[in-house]
């Protein structure tokens, strides 16, 4: 019993503290521009995140793979941080598609900050399961619904941008896809002022 307690309040302080940090970046992140919001993004690899998020959206497609290939395809615990690190930056990022999608961008980003939620949780689950033990039988099932969730996170970004801004999706989906090499930026023929470029 001593022990669940005490992974419970690490549980909560864990989760409070996210919620914390959720809230500084997304007061930071309104303020700067789109193109510095979109490089902010850490880069993970998207076909490992993708390989594991099936086992978790189609399990029929293949075998569940042990802890250590699932953490050795998204990048170990670093990949973690970074898919953590993302999920704000994702969330403010749909923010700036209510400038063409008012309805579409509030539905989507809903949608979307249930799957960070279960991103968070489940990324403390397997800390937890990993540094203390408790739950260590479930720290594989956690990873995989981490990445599940960051998946379709990015998968729901994109199709909002295609949905509304061809030119920025197509340089989105390069960002988000990435692994170290990124497109050069274009804005095009119209031209955008700084103060339309952060709202928009």
């Amino acid at each position: 019993m001593i022990i669940l307690g005490v992974v419970l309040v690490l549980g909560v302080i864990f989760l409070s503290i996210g919620f914390v940090i959720t809230q500084i970046s997304a007061v930071r992140y309104s303020s700067i521009a789109w193109k510095e919001l979109v490089e902010s993004l850490h880069d993970v690899d998207m076909k490992g995140i993708e390989s594991v998020a099936e086992e978790y959206l189609q399990p029929e497609a293949q075998q569940p793979r042990s802890e250590g290939e699932q953490l050795r395809l998204i990048g170990g615990t670093e990949g973690l941080a970074r898919i953590r690190h993302n999920v704000d930056v994702i969330i403010a990022i749909a923010a700036r598609a209510r400038a063409w999608d008012p309805e579409g961008a509030i539905q989507t980003a809903e949608l979307m900050r249930r799957d960070a939620n279960k991103v968070k949780s489940a990324i403390v689950g397997q800390g937890i399961g990993r540094t203390l033990g408790y739950g260590k039988h479930r720290v594989g099932s956690y990873i995989t619904e981490a990445t599940a969730a960051y998946y379709l996170m990015v998968k729901r970004l994109v199709a909002l941008y295609e949905r509304g801004h061809s030119v920025r999706s197509e340089y989105l989906k390069q960002v988000v896809s990435s692994k170290g090499g990124r497109l050069e930026w274009k804005a095009g023929s119209r031209k955008v002022e700084p103060e339309q470029e952060r709202s928009a």
